[in-house]
């Protein structure tokens, strides 16, 4: 999905029930990006490094970034974007 547009927009159109109003029609490098990170993360913290986010935003959401790394502790955090 990452590399194949055709099988990002499956996925999309699936994602959504096979709509008619939302059948996608594109799906860019970044979409799909964004889509492989949904399917093969199980966290915040590791989809957001695998889209390229930092782990805590705390200029634009500070009391998020507060809870998760209040909560980090309880997180498996040994792995690095080179995993995915």
């Amino acid at each position: 999905m990452r590399d194949n547009e055709t099988v990002a927009l499956k996925y999309m159109w699936n994602k959504y029930a096979k709509s008619p109003i939302m059948q996608p029609t594109s799906c860019n490098a970044g979409c799909r990006r964004a889509l492989y990170c949904d399917i093969v993360t199980t966290n915040y913290f590791h989809n957001n490094l695998c889209v390229g986010r930092a782990e805590y935003d705390w200029i634009h959401d500070p009391l998020t970034g507060l809870i998760n790394w209040l909560t980090a502790i309880w997180t498996v955090q040994d792995w690095t974007l080179e995993d995915y």
